[in-house]
């Protein structure tokens, strides 16, 4: 029996797991991690330090921890701060302004693409959202839809296990289905978590005293269309209106925490 941190991931990491074992594959990956605390980094929320998360969500996946390089089917590059400090995707530090800690990180995902590896980035600088400096530095280095996965929502291990799984069963997808994976995680992750969803809380919301959770219908309408138009304004700059324009948006639960993002 294994514990690690974390619960909305287990569905993907699960059907990764059963589609290993139905092909007879463990799927060898070697880990990597950004500057200064790197695997040593205590995410928010958790209470380990990340390379156990990630080890741990290896193995549940059906897969081995592998220090070769060589020797692994895929990599998991995992966006750490440099200070090991995971701060809300909401603090002001988020700004989008390309340090060197995501130059540095780049020059280590070009290195793995570099040996032809499949790279599964898992985005866990910040909590509750996508560091907007490094989507930004994926899309204007076209390296946005060149991974095999991105994550950057909620916990380290929803993170970690979504990015691992998607990662891993990229290559049973086809082209399109994982570009399209990639984009509602670009929207969901970065868009509307890092972003969006802060913006709609403080214009509509909070002035309006409503409440985060159990909007009633009318709020609900609201919410929505004034979702679907930031939506717009935040990723077109980077994913283009074309592409924006195939994906709708609503809130299931009637709160603003989660975003379904859909194709129309």
């Amino acid at each position: 029996i294994r514990f690690f941190a974390g619960a909305d991931q287990l569905g993907m990491v699960l059907l990764n797991r059963a589609a290993n074992r139905l092909n007879y594959d463990i799927p060898m990956v070697f880990a990597a991690y950004g500057d200064g605390k790197g695997k040593n980094t205590i995410p928010s929320y958790e209470d380990d330090p990340v390379d156990i998360s990630v080890n741990e969500h290896i193995h549940a996946v059906g897969g081995w921890p592998t220090k070769y390089l060589h020797r692994a089917d895929m990599v998991l590059l995992v966006n750490t701060p440099a200070s090991g400090v995971t701060l809300e995707a909401s603090a002001p530090s988020n700004n989008g302004t390309v340090t060197r800690q995501q130059e540095r990180f780049m020059k280590k995902l070009d290195y793995f693409m570099q040996q032809n590896k499949p790279v599964a980035v898992a985005d866990i600088a910040y909590g509750n959202g996508a560091d907007n400096a490094l989507v930004k530095k994926l899309f204007n280095e076209g390296k946005a839809y060149r991974i095999a996965a991105y994550g950057g929502w909620n916990t380290a291990g929803n993170t970690i296990g979504f990015a691992l799984s998607q990662g891993l069963l990229a290559p049973r997808m086809t082209e399109a289905g994982k570009d399209n994976l990639l984009n509602i995680r670009y929207l969901d992750d970065w868009a509307y978590q890092a972003n969006v969803r802060m913006k709609v809380s403080a214009e509509l919301i909070w002035p309006n005293h409503w409440p985060n959770s159990g909007l009633n219908s009318e709020q609900l309408v609201a919410a929505e269309k004034m979702i679907a138009k930031e939506m717009r304004n935040t990723a077109a700059p980077l994913m283009t209106e074309k592409t924006v324009d195939e994906y709708k948006f609503n809130l299931p639960w009637q709160r603003m925490f989660e975003v379904r993002v859909a194709q129309k």
